[in-house]
């Protein structure tokens, strides 16, 4: 393996290696030990190269390792290894560009989530089948797995007019599959929506009337944005090019040290926060700068902690109705599906008209009625199997309710949830 001195600043590296010297594996190893660092030259010379650096980068992409992070340059290589693959758009990539889509869901590697997209669109027309396939293997798993691979698809129907009709009825026969997730049935509608598929609109409202959507994911309301304001594929254009230009190298070197001195900052910092009780006030500062406590991060504690509490107090209510609009979604779907199961989709739109109602019911009112002598009408009609499955269906609603009165600060009962 080659080694190149670390010493050698961005702008000048390239001047101090002759890369048509080097053989194909030692030009390879370069994508391991120079981390970030390599520049157009090099993917000049991977150009050059082609029919022989193709089968080397895919495999770097298919060994595991290579992607688990141990702080060294190495970890860069699976990075340039996918870049430079997508540069080249050799058709010879696809299987393992397939893999790093699944190392990078293992590993977290968003470096790869931002070009993959564009690495498949690069390849061209030829890639769509393995794209389909891999689609069809994971569909049923959570969507994250799969969204490069469709968001990939959607590029290459920007790109290739030719292929569009294949490729939207291809997605359309996922999005209706029964191992679909609810999720990626979502991301899909709201899809096909971008491209205005009005002709769909019935099929979609089918969809939400029986909580096959994950409303967190796409609201109805978003399905009629999409529709009304967003003319426009769904894709996703990366300029992976970018990534190897001298003024992106210098941009991310620099932050590298920012980042660098802002974790050691950090790291005092949130030592001093954690021990705030326990640093005597005419202690030395555990900064290091030889002043008491008091007369060094002292104030800066006691003024960051006051902050701290200030914001947590004005978040808690925000972060209380965002979960309330959660549940409400969540607990929305699965009353829907229950009542689908039944044969009584319909129904749904009568409870929530009717917890409206309750909600917005003046106190006395209330009180005279009951809770639960507003919904008996409704409850009748449904037949249940046993205890249990009452049991469960009266909690799911009662978490729809609760989460939908939550969302009505001035209702009569404002803080009192029904329980």
């Amino acid at each position: 393996m080659v080694t190149i001195s670390n010493l050698l600043s961005p702008k000048s590296y390239e001047k101090f290696i002759m890369y048509h010297e080097l053989s194909d594996t030692e030009l390879l190893n370069l994508i391991f030990t120079e981390g970030d660092r390599l520049g157009f030259d090099y993917v000049d010379e991977a150009k050059k190269r082609q029919q022989s650096i193709v089968p080397l980068l895919c495999d770097v992409l298919t060994e595991e390792e290579n992607y688990q992070w141990d702080g060294t340059d190495r970890w860069w290589s699976v990075i340039h290894a996918v870049y430079i693959s997508g540069i080249l758009g050799d058709s010879r990539s696809i299987d393992a560009l397939l893999k790093a889509s699944r190392y990078a869901q293992v590993y977290g590697i968003d470096w790869l989530w931002d070009a993959l997209s564009e690495c498949y669109s690069r390849i061209g027309p030829a890639v769509i089948p393995k794209l389909k396939e891999y689609i069809s293997e994971f569909k049923s798993m959570e969507d994250q797995n799969i969204l490069c691979e469709i968001i990939g698809l959607w590029n290459l129907w920007e790109t290739y007019p030719e292929t569009r009709k294949e490729i939207e009825e291809y997605l359309y026969t996922v999005l209706i599959s029964p191992d679909t997730t609810y999720d990626l049935r979502a991301d899909l509608i709201g899809d096909f929506a971008q491209i205005n598929r009005t002709d769909l609109k019935p099929l979609f409202e089918e969809y939400y009337e029986k909580g096959e959507v994950e409303l967190e994911t796409l609201s109805r309301e978003d399905l009629d944005y999409f529709f009304d304001h967003v003319n426009e594929p769904p894709a996703f254009r990366y300029d992976i090019e970018a990534f190897y230009r001298p003024e992106e190298i210098e941009k991310r070197q620099e932050r590298w040290l920012k980042e660098d001195k802002k974790a050691e900052t950090e790291d005092l910092e949130d030592y001093i926060l954690e021990n705030y009780n326990s640093i005597g006030r005419n202690e030395k500062c555990p900064c290091g700068s030889g002043k008491k406590f008091k007369k060094c991060h002292l104030p800066w504690a006691e003024e960051t902690l006051r902050e701290l509490r200030e914001k947590e107090a004005r978040l808690e209510p925000m972060e209380m109705n965002r979960y309330a609009v959660t549940m409400e979604r969540q607990s929305e779907s699965a009353i829907r599906r229950f009542l689908t199961s039944k044969g009584m989709t319909p129904l749904f739109q009568q409870l929530k008209e009717k917890a409206l109602e309750v909600i917005k019911a003046p106190d006395d009112e209330f009180k005279s009625k009951g809770f639960l002598s507003y919904f008996e009408p409704i409850f009748s009609q449904i037949t249940f199997k046993g205890k249990d499955e009452l049991e469960d269906f009266t909690k799911l609603f009662m978490d729809y309710y609760n989460a939908l009165a939550h969302q009505y600060l001035h209702h009569p009962r404002d803080e009192k949830l029904i329980h």
